[in-house]
Protein backbone atom coordinates (compact mmCIF):
# COMPACT_ATOMS: atom_id res chain seq x y z
CA UNK A 1 0.00 0.00 0.00
CA UNK A 2 2.26 2.90 -1.30
CA UNK A 3 0.80 6.52 -0.11
CA UNK A 4 0.33 8.54 -3.50
CA UNK A 5 3.55 10.52 -4.09
CA UNK A 6 3.92 13.86 -3.53
CA UNK A 7 3.35 15.20 -6.67
CA UNK A 8 3.20 18.73 -8.11
CA UNK A 9 -0.18 19.57 -7.13
CA UNK A 10 0.07 17.44 -3.41
CA UNK A 11 3.70 18.95 -2.20
CA UNK A 12 2.78 21.54 0.31
CA UNK A 13 5.48 23.71 -1.00
CA UNK A 14 4.08 23.20 -4.96
CA UNK A 15 3.15 26.14 -7.01
CA UNK A 16 -0.34 24.27 -7.00
CA UNK A 17 -0.97 24.33 -3.21
CA UNK A 18 -0.04 27.86 -3.03
CA UNK A 19 -1.22 29.46 -5.95
CA UNK A 20 -5.21 28.30 -4.20
CA UNK A 21 -4.08 30.87 -0.73
CA UNK A 22 -2.63 33.15 -3.34
CA UNK A 23 -5.79 33.70 -5.40
CA UNK A 24 -8.22 33.37 -1.87
CA UNK A 25 -6.42 36.84 -0.80
CA UNK A 26 -6.09 38.57 -3.31
CA UNK A 27 -9.86 38.06 -3.78
CA UNK A 28 -10.32 38.58 -0.32
CA UNK A 29 -7.74 42.17 -0.49
CA UNK A 30 -10.16 43.23 -2.73
CA UNK A 31 -13.29 42.79 -1.05
CA UNK A 32 -11.83 44.26 2.35
CA UNK A 33 -11.02 47.35 0.09
CA UNK A 34 -14.62 47.85 -1.27
CA UNK A 35 -15.70 47.08 2.40
CA UNK A 36 -13.68 49.94 3.24
CA UNK A 37 -14.33 52.33 0.75
CA UNK A 38 -18.08 51.89 1.45
CA UNK A 39 -17.32 52.06 5.34
CA UNK A 40 -15.91 55.65 4.36
CA UNK A 41 -18.42 56.67 2.14
CA UNK A 42 -21.36 55.67 4.15
CA UNK A 43 -19.96 57.29 7.32
CA UNK A 44 -19.10 60.54 5.28
CA UNK A 45 -22.72 60.75 3.50
CA UNK A 46 -24.31 61.45 7.14
CA UNK A 47 -21.55 64.60 8.00
CA UNK A 48 -22.43 66.12 4.34
CA UNK A 49 -26.26 65.98 5.21
CA UNK A 50 -25.52 67.10 8.59
CA UNK A 51 -23.73 70.87 7.29
CA UNK A 52 -26.29 71.06 4.78
CA UNK A 53 -28.89 70.58 7.52
CA UNK A 54 -26.76 73.20 9.46
CA UNK A 55 -26.71 75.39 6.54
CA UNK A 56 -30.27 74.99 6.02
CA UNK A 57 -31.43 75.57 9.31
CA UNK A 58 -29.04 78.92 9.68
CA UNK A 59 -30.26 80.26 6.17
CA UNK A 60 -33.89 79.83 7.94
CA UNK A 61 -32.76 81.68 10.94
CA UNK A 62 -31.47 84.48 9.22
CA UNK A 63 -34.62 84.91 7.31
CA UNK A 64 -36.50 84.75 10.58
CA UNK A 65 -34.25 88.11 11.59
CA UNK A 66 -35.37 89.74 7.96
CA UNK A 67 -38.72 89.10 8.34
CA UNK A 68 -38.48 91.00 12.34
CA UNK A 69 -36.27 93.86 10.57
CA UNK A 70 -39.18 94.32 7.65
CA UNK A 71 -41.92 94.16 9.70
CA UNK A 72 -40.40 96.96 12.36
CA UNK A 73 -39.67 98.77 8.63
CA UNK A 74 -42.77 98.57 7.39
CA UNK A 75 -44.31 100.01 10.77
CA UNK A 76 -42.71 103.19 10.68
CA UNK A 77 -43.31 103.33 7.32
CA UNK A 78 -47.08 102.57 7.90
CA UNK A 79 -47.03 105.54 10.58
CA UNK A 80 -45.60 108.02 8.33
CA UNK A 81 -48.64 106.79 5.99
CA UNK A 82 -51.37 107.26 8.21
CA UNK A 83 -49.46 110.63 9.15
CA UNK A 84 -50.55 111.49 5.49
CA UNK A 85 -53.78 110.90 6.51
CA UNK A 86 -54.49 107.98 4.00
CA UNK A 87 -56.16 104.75 6.06
CA UNK A 88 -56.94 102.30 3.55
CA UNK A 89 -56.31 98.86 5.10
CA UNK A 90 -57.94 96.72 2.67
CA UNK A 91 -56.50 98.54 -0.82
CA UNK A 92 -52.90 98.79 1.22
CA UNK A 93 -52.54 95.15 2.06
CA UNK A 94 -54.32 94.39 -1.74
CA UNK A 95 -51.31 96.51 -3.22
CA UNK A 96 -48.56 94.80 -0.86
CA UNK A 97 -49.53 91.41 -1.50
CA UNK A 98 -50.20 91.88 -5.56
CA UNK A 99 -46.59 93.06 -5.58
CA UNK A 100 -45.29 89.88 -4.57
CA UNK A 101 -46.33 88.69 -8.63
CA UNK A 102 -43.11 90.33 -9.59
CA UNK A 103 -40.75 87.86 -7.99
CA UNK A 104 -41.79 85.62 -10.97
CA UNK A 105 -40.32 87.45 -13.53
CA UNK A 106 -37.36 88.52 -11.48
CA UNK A 107 -36.46 84.95 -11.03
CA UNK A 108 -37.00 83.67 -14.16
CA UNK A 109 -34.21 86.44 -15.23
CA UNK A 110 -31.82 85.37 -12.85
CA UNK A 111 -32.35 81.58 -13.58
CA UNK A 112 -32.18 82.41 -17.63
CA UNK A 113 -28.76 84.12 -17.09
CA UNK A 114 -27.92 81.21 -14.63
CA UNK A 115 -28.58 78.79 -17.85
CA UNK A 116 -31.17 77.07 -16.45
CA UNK A 117 -34.76 76.76 -18.97
CA UNK A 118 -37.10 75.63 -16.33
CA UNK A 119 -39.80 77.48 -15.19
CA UNK A 120 -40.54 77.41 -11.33
CA UNK A 121 -43.88 78.41 -11.95
CA UNK A 122 -45.60 76.15 -14.13
CA UNK A 123 -43.89 73.38 -12.93
CA UNK A 124 -45.89 74.13 -9.30
CA UNK A 125 -48.79 74.76 -11.36
CA UNK A 126 -48.71 71.54 -12.79
CA UNK A 127 -48.36 69.41 -9.36
CA UNK A 128 -52.44 69.42 -9.75
CA UNK A 129 -55.76 71.15 -8.71
CA UNK A 130 -54.79 70.44 -4.83
CA UNK A 131 -51.82 73.27 -4.84
CA UNK A 132 -53.94 75.67 -6.89
CA UNK A 133 -56.67 75.04 -4.36
CA UNK A 134 -53.85 75.69 -1.45
CA UNK A 135 -52.74 78.60 -2.76
CA UNK A 136 -55.98 80.42 -3.04
CA UNK A 137 -56.92 79.46 0.08
CA UNK A 138 -53.81 80.83 1.53
CA UNK A 139 -53.86 83.88 -0.74
CA UNK A 140 -57.38 84.83 1.06
CA UNK A 141 -56.12 84.17 4.81
CA UNK A 142 -53.19 86.07 4.09
CA UNK A 143 -55.52 88.84 2.76
CA UNK A 144 -58.15 88.89 5.41
CA UNK A 145 -55.22 88.49 8.14
CA UNK A 146 -53.58 91.71 7.05
CA UNK A 147 -56.57 93.90 6.97
CA UNK A 148 -58.52 93.08 10.10
CA UNK A 149 -54.84 93.26 11.81
CA UNK A 150 -54.66 96.83 10.14
CA UNK A 151 -58.42 97.52 11.21
CA UNK A 152 -57.76 96.02 14.83
CA UNK A 153 -54.81 98.25 15.13
CA UNK A 154 -56.10 101.49 14.99
CA UNK A 155 -58.46 100.68 17.11
CA UNK A 156 -56.70 99.64 20.34
CA UNK A 157 -53.36 100.35 22.06
CA UNK A 158 -49.51 99.18 20.42
CA UNK A 159 -49.40 97.11 23.78
CA UNK A 160 -52.47 95.46 23.58
CA UNK A 161 -51.88 94.79 19.75
CA UNK A 162 -48.56 93.53 20.06
CA UNK A 163 -49.09 91.59 22.81
CA UNK A 164 -52.18 89.83 21.40
CA UNK A 165 -50.81 89.73 17.89
CA UNK A 166 -47.94 88.06 19.24
CA UNK A 167 -50.04 85.19 20.58
CA UNK A 168 -50.36 83.51 16.97
CA UNK A 169 -47.33 81.63 18.63
CA UNK A 170 -49.95 79.82 20.87
CA UNK A 171 -51.94 79.17 18.05
CA UNK A 172 -48.83 77.44 15.74
CA UNK A 173 -47.82 75.43 18.66
CA UNK A 174 -51.39 74.02 19.34
CA UNK A 175 -51.70 73.45 15.57
CA UNK A 176 -48.65 71.43 14.76
CA UNK A 177 -49.70 69.16 17.90
CA UNK A 178 -53.20 68.82 16.74
CA UNK A 179 -51.67 67.98 13.30
CA UNK A 180 -49.90 65.40 14.24
CA UNK A 181 -46.78 67.66 13.16
CA UNK A 182 -44.96 68.27 16.09
CA UNK A 183 -45.07 66.90 19.97
CA UNK A 184 -45.70 69.24 22.92
CA UNK A 185 -42.89 69.75 24.83
CA UNK A 186 -42.34 71.34 28.38
CA UNK A 187 -39.20 72.94 27.20
CA UNK A 188 -40.91 74.05 24.22
CA UNK A 189 -43.91 75.40 25.68
CA UNK A 190 -41.62 77.14 28.45
CA UNK A 191 -39.71 78.91 26.01
CA UNK A 192 -42.97 80.06 23.99
CA UNK A 193 -44.38 81.49 27.56
CA UNK A 194 -41.07 83.15 28.43
CA UNK A 195 -41.22 85.27 24.56
CA UNK A 196 -44.60 86.19 25.47
CA UNK A 197 -43.58 87.27 29.00
CA UNK A 198 -40.70 89.28 27.50
CA UNK A 199 -43.32 91.18 25.08
CA UNK A 200 -45.48 92.14 28.04
CA UNK A 201 -43.06 93.36 30.20
CA UNK A 202 -41.69 95.60 27.20
CA UNK A 203 -45.19 96.45 25.68
CA UNK A 204 -46.44 97.41 29.47
CA UNK A 205 -42.62 99.29 30.30
CA UNK A 206 -43.72 103.02 30.97
CA UNK A 207 -43.09 104.37 27.52
CA UNK A 208 -44.44 106.02 24.87
CA UNK A 209 -44.93 103.29 22.58
CA UNK A 210 -47.59 101.96 24.99
CA UNK A 211 -50.01 104.61 24.16
CA UNK A 212 -53.02 104.36 22.45
CA UNK A 213 -53.76 104.28 18.39
CA UNK A 214 -56.88 104.10 18.18
CA UNK A 215 -58.94 107.10 16.52
CA UNK A 216 -60.99 108.79 18.45
CA UNK A 217 -63.62 109.29 15.91
CA UNK A 218 -63.68 105.74 15.26
CA UNK A 219 -67.08 103.59 15.75
CA UNK A 220 -64.78 100.04 16.82
CA UNK A 221 -64.58 99.80 20.72
CA UNK A 222 -60.99 99.07 22.02
CA UNK A 223 -62.30 95.57 22.88
CA UNK A 224 -63.55 95.10 19.51
CA UNK A 225 -60.28 96.44 18.23
CA UNK A 226 -58.20 93.38 19.99
CA UNK A 227 -60.48 91.04 19.32
CA UNK A 228 -59.50 91.67 15.73
CA UNK A 229 -56.18 91.70 16.26
CA UNK A 230 -56.71 88.33 18.01
CA UNK A 231 -58.57 87.26 14.85
CA UNK A 232 -55.87 87.95 12.78
CA UNK A 233 -53.04 86.53 15.19
CA UNK A 234 -55.45 83.24 14.59
CA UNK A 235 -55.34 83.46 10.75
CA UNK A 236 -51.70 84.40 10.69
CA UNK A 237 -51.35 81.36 12.78
CA UNK A 238 -52.98 78.97 10.21
CA UNK A 239 -51.67 80.67 7.15
CA UNK A 240 -47.84 79.42 8.99
CA UNK A 241 -49.20 76.13 9.54
CA UNK A 242 -51.06 75.83 5.74
CA UNK A 243 -47.58 76.87 3.81
CA UNK A 244 -45.68 74.17 5.64
CA UNK A 245 -47.72 71.86 4.70
CA UNK A 246 -48.68 72.45 1.42
CA UNK A 247 -45.38 73.34 0.06
CA UNK A 248 -44.46 70.49 -2.66
CA UNK A 249 -40.78 71.13 -2.19
CA UNK A 250 -38.56 72.77 0.08
CA UNK A 251 -36.28 74.62 -2.04
CA UNK A 252 -35.91 78.37 -2.44
CA UNK A 253 -36.90 78.22 -6.22
CA UNK A 254 -40.29 76.79 -4.97
CA UNK A 255 -40.59 78.87 -2.16
CA UNK A 256 -40.50 82.41 -4.68
CA UNK A 257 -42.49 80.56 -6.86
CA UNK A 258 -45.12 79.69 -4.70
CA UNK A 259 -45.06 83.56 -3.02
CA UNK A 260 -45.02 85.08 -6.87
CA UNK A 261 -48.09 82.80 -7.21
CA UNK A 262 -49.88 84.08 -4.15
CA UNK A 263 -49.67 87.66 -5.69
CA UNK A 264 -51.30 86.83 -8.83
CA UNK A 265 -53.98 85.09 -7.14
CA UNK A 266 -54.57 88.65 -4.76
CA UNK A 267 -53.97 90.25 -7.88
CA UNK A 268 -56.65 88.48 -10.24
CA UNK A 269 -59.43 87.35 -7.42
CA UNK A 270 -59.45 89.42 -4.17
CA UNK A 271 -60.14 92.61 -5.99
CA UNK A 272 -63.66 92.58 -5.38
CA UNK A 273 -62.74 93.25 -1.63
CA UNK A 274 -62.23 96.99 -2.86
CA UNK A 275 -65.39 97.51 -4.51
CA UNK A 276 -67.59 95.41 -1.97
CA UNK A 277 -65.97 97.92 0.89
CA UNK A 278 -66.78 101.03 -0.98
CA UNK A 279 -70.47 99.68 -0.33
CA UNK A 280 -70.52 100.54 2.92
CA UNK A 281 -72.28 102.77 5.35
CA UNK A 282 -69.65 105.31 6.34
CA UNK A 283 -70.85 104.17 10.21
CA UNK A 284 -69.21 100.47 9.63
CA UNK A 285 -65.73 100.07 10.90
CA UNK A 286 -65.19 97.74 7.56
CA UNK A 287 -66.26 100.82 5.39
CA UNK A 288 -63.36 101.76 2.62
CA UNK A 289 -64.26 104.80 0.53
CA UNK A 290 -61.61 104.19 -2.80
CA UNK A 291 -59.48 106.55 -2.92
CA UNK A 292 -55.99 106.67 -4.75
CA UNK A 293 -53.08 108.13 -2.31
CA UNK A 294 -51.46 110.97 -3.31
CA UNK A 295 -47.97 112.50 -3.20
CA UNK A 296 -46.16 111.75 0.17
CA UNK A 297 -48.75 109.10 0.95
CA UNK A 298 -48.23 107.67 -2.64
CA UNK A 299 -44.35 107.52 -2.16
CA UNK A 300 -45.29 106.07 1.44
CA UNK A 301 -47.48 102.78 0.39
CA UNK A 302 -44.85 102.42 -2.54
CA UNK A 303 -41.89 101.91 0.01
CA UNK A 304 -44.85 100.04 2.24
CA UNK A 305 -45.31 97.60 -0.92
CA UNK A 306 -41.57 96.56 -1.43
CA UNK A 307 -40.59 96.21 1.56
CA UNK A 308 -43.88 93.76 2.39
CA UNK A 309 -42.33 92.39 -1.25
CA UNK A 310 -39.38 91.63 0.83
CA UNK A 311 -41.42 90.51 4.03
CA UNK A 312 -43.44 87.91 2.24
CA UNK A 313 -39.76 86.51 0.65
CA UNK A 314 -38.42 86.09 3.63
CA UNK A 315 -41.54 85.32 5.79
CA UNK A 316 -42.09 81.86 3.51
CA UNK A 317 -38.41 80.98 3.21
CA UNK A 318 -38.23 81.56 7.16
CA UNK A 319 -41.30 78.71 7.05
CA UNK A 320 -39.86 76.06 4.90
CA UNK A 321 -36.44 76.25 6.44
CA UNK A 322 -37.05 75.89 9.53
CA UNK A 323 -40.56 75.29 11.25
CA UNK A 324 -44.02 77.28 11.81
CA UNK A 325 -43.36 77.74 15.23
CA UNK A 326 -39.68 79.16 14.81
CA UNK A 327 -41.07 81.60 12.79
CA UNK A 328 -43.67 82.40 15.08
CA UNK A 329 -41.84 83.16 17.98
CA UNK A 330 -39.20 84.45 15.69
CA UNK A 331 -41.94 87.56 15.05
CA UNK A 332 -41.22 88.50 18.82
CA UNK A 333 -38.21 89.49 17.91
CA UNK A 334 -39.73 92.46 16.10
CA UNK A 335 -40.28 93.72 19.87
CA UNK A 336 -36.75 94.47 20.86
CA UNK A 337 -35.92 95.66 17.14
CA UNK A 338 -38.38 98.23 17.07
CA UNK A 339 -37.17 99.47 20.27
CA UNK A 340 -33.92 100.21 18.27
CA UNK A 341 -35.94 101.54 15.71
CA UNK A 342 -37.45 103.97 18.15
CA UNK A 343 -34.19 105.24 19.93
CA UNK A 344 -32.39 105.67 16.46
CA UNK A 345 -35.46 107.67 14.30
CA UNK A 346 -37.36 109.23 17.31
CA UNK A 347 -34.95 109.49 20.72
CA UNK A 348 -37.09 107.24 22.61
CA UNK A 349 -35.21 106.00 25.47
CA UNK A 350 -35.21 102.36 26.51
CA UNK A 351 -35.93 101.49 30.25
CA UNK A 352 -34.64 98.70 31.64
CA UNK A 353 -37.57 97.09 32.10
CA UNK A 354 -37.81 97.19 28.22
CA UNK A 355 -34.02 95.80 27.77
CA UNK A 356 -35.11 93.11 30.52
CA UNK A 357 -38.28 92.24 28.12
CA UNK A 358 -35.82 92.10 25.29
CA UNK A 359 -33.81 89.45 26.75
CA UNK A 360 -36.81 87.15 27.49
CA UNK A 361 -37.97 87.10 24.17
CA UNK A 362 -34.32 86.93 22.89
CA UNK A 363 -33.94 83.53 25.24
CA UNK A 364 -37.28 82.61 24.59
CA UNK A 365 -36.56 82.45 20.65
CA UNK A 366 -32.54 80.85 21.26
CA UNK A 367 -34.49 78.12 23.09
CA UNK A 368 -36.60 77.36 20.15
CA UNK A 369 -34.25 77.46 17.94
CA UNK A 370 -31.89 75.09 19.93
CA UNK A 371 -34.44 72.44 19.73
CA UNK A 372 -34.49 70.06 17.04
CA UNK A 373 -31.29 71.27 15.15
CA UNK A 374 -29.43 68.53 13.96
Amino acid sequence: DKQPSAGPHNQVGGAGTMSMPKMATDSQLMLAEKGALTEVLLSTAPVCCQKEDWRKAWTGYLCIVLVALTWVAQSEVAQAVEANSYNRPYLITYFNHSLCLLLAPAQGMVLFLLGQTHNPVVQLLSQGSRVIRDIVLISVIYQVADWVWYIGLSSTSVADGTIIFNSMSIFVFLMEWLLGKSRISALKGFAVLLSLLGVVVVEYAPAANSVSTASQAGCLSQTGGNLLVLLAALLYALYQVKIDMSMPCLDAVTTNAFVAIQGLTTLVLLWPGIYLLNQLPAWCFAAEAFQLPQSDAARGVLLSGLLAFAFNVFFCLALVLTSPLKVSVGCMLSVPCSLVADALLHGDSISSSAFFGSGLVIVGFLMITLQGNP
